[in-house]
């Protein structure tokens, strides 16, 4: 929690062809999304988890292929927070929308991108960098 807001997520990405650290599997990643969503100290408003939705235009690798979580998008399916913020694909740097919620992926850190999100009425999501 930071004021009134509260953030959850979870680490790890679907396994890929590229085998990349910290790889859990879809089982493992709605497990933990199911413990989650159990949790009564937990507001699911803003979900940061590492791995963007399946079929998005948050999850697109360099060849157009999807690699996202199709766990992560049925969570987001099923209880539509406010907000997604995730990473893992670096190329896929853009905002998106499930439903509701509205997704950012912020792209590389390294090369300086980032977003500014505000929490208002309505969620507004701004690239940077």
């Amino acid at each position: 929690m930071v004021g009134d807001t509260g953030f959850f997520g979870v680490a790890g990405s679907p396994f890929t062809p590229m085998n990349t650290p910290y790889e859990i599997s879809e089982t493992e990643i709605a497990r933990v999304l199911r413990r989650l969503a159990g949790c009564r100290r937990c507001p699911l408003e803003d979900f940061v988890p590492h791995a963007p939705p399946r079929g998005t235009t948050l999850d697109r690798i360099l060849i157009g292929k999807h690699v996202g979580s199709v766990a992560v998008r049925e969570f987001v399916e099923l209880h539509q927070p406010d907000v997604l913020v995730c990473g893992h694909i670096h190329e896929s740097r853009g905002v998106d929308s499930l439903g509701k919620t509205q997704m950012v992926n912020c792209g590389a850190a390294a090369r300086g991108y980032y977003a500014v999100i505000e929490l208002a009425e309505t969620v507004k999501i701004q690239l940077c960098g």
